[in-house]
């Protein structure tokens, strides 16, 4: 969305353009139907477009035009509505429905992709980042960064991406020193694509201090950055 964003704007005096991505924005590209990936009532209605790659080209799947009739269709027959959507319910990643036999149900749990990675200590979108994952997501993200640095040369512009930690991937990293969007940073670094995670600089402004401090709901340890998780990022930049 941001770089079909860039892509509308007819009027672009800006020198620098910043793409900025999170970790869970892997598994966001390959979604177009948000309640499946966030389950909540706000979101049943909140569709969105992707991109998805075939032969090596970059296309994108716009918005559905769904009439009243189709809308039915949302409670069980979500693939009808929506191709090239990953999250569908009751595949390996996608929501589990509770049914009888429940025994069955739990089994589907056990084995799901995102539940084996939360039992391992791991984030739901880290498997997301493998070259092999059943979704493709690294190789759209991939796809979808190379878009924005496209348009950057066609506009004479200077342009890199910057990768945010969410308090999980930052804290993982403060723990093992892995960084939580490596795999897709050294894709780009390949590419000669400019790219900045942003982990390592701001452990070094942190020091011993929690990242919670910097983020809105501090008590949750969740949210976007507040005021002074912004201007350490833009310091940092």
């Amino acid at each position: 969305q941001a770089v079909l964003r860039l892509q509308s704007k007819e009027i672009d005096t800006a020198e620098v353009s910043i793409l900025g991505i999170f970790p869970h924005d892997i598994m966001r590209n390959v979604n177009r139907y948000t309640y499946l990936i966030a389950r909540e009532h706000g979101r049943l209605l909140n569709f969105k477009p992707r991109f998805v790659v075939e032969g090596g080209t970059l296309r994108l799947v716009p918005i559905p035009e769904l009439s009243v009739e189709k809308l039915g269709l949302l409670n069980g027959r979500v693939g009808e509505l929506f191709n090239h959507e990953v999250f569908l319910p009751d595949n390996n990643i996608g929501p589990v429905t509770l049914q009888f036999p429940y025994t069955w149900t739990v089994l589907k749990l056990l084995m799901h992709e995102r539940v084996r990675s939360r039992v391992t200590g791991r984030a739901s979108w880290n498997r997301f980042l493998a070259p092999e994952h059943i979704s493709n997501a690294l190789q759209v993200t991939l796809g979808i960064t190379q878009k924005f640095y496209e348009e950057c040369r066609v506009r004479g512009k200077k342009c890199f991406t910057l990768f945010y930690p969410t308090p999980t991937s930052y804290n993982h990293y403060v723990k093992s020193g892995e960084i939580a969007i490596g795999t897709l940073s050294s894709e780009m670094d390949r590419l000669n694509l400019p790219n900045l995670v942003l982990s390592p600089f701001i452990r070094n402004r942190l020091g011993q201090r929690d990242i919670c401090e910097l983020v809105t709901s501090p008590a949750k340890c969740t949210g976007h950055f507040n005021a002074e998780g912004n201007r350490i990022i833009s310091e940092i930049v």
